[in-house]
């Protein structure tokens, strides 16, 4: 799918609520076509490359490609889940919901 027709299944998607978000929908798109561009490129390619350093030295390195894919999956998934457009929690689990505070229950004395 070309980056045009995705952008506009995501605006049906959001309906009328688009106004506010439209910055964030265009990195949302423009994140999640770099992912697929890289993705594309990366089929057949190893994750692992051979670096070698100042001393001569062949170390294994991941492969900076596979570091962009991350970065951009990582980042649409984000701005995806904040627009509504990706669920927040895996299907069949609750969401973590995190706890503040301190819960006394009337045990602490006060001196």
């Amino acid at each position: 799918m070309d980056e045009v027709k995705f952008r506009g299944e995501c605006l049906k998607k959001l309906g009328d609520s688009t106004e506010y978000s439209l910055p964030m929908l265009d990195s949302f798109v423009f994140a999640t076509m770099k992912a697929a561009e890289l993705e594309e490129e990366l089929k057949g390619e190893s994750a692992v490359i051979e670096h070698t350093n100042k001393a001569n030295a062949t170390n294994p390195a991941s492969s900076p490609k596979v570091r962009m894919w991350a970065l951009y999956r990582e980042q649409a998934n984000k701005l995806g889940q904040m627009l509504g457009l990706i669920p927040t929690a895996k299907v069949g689990r609750p969401a973590q919901v995190t706890k503040t505070g301190f819960k006394l229950d009337g045990k602490m004395k006060v001196a």
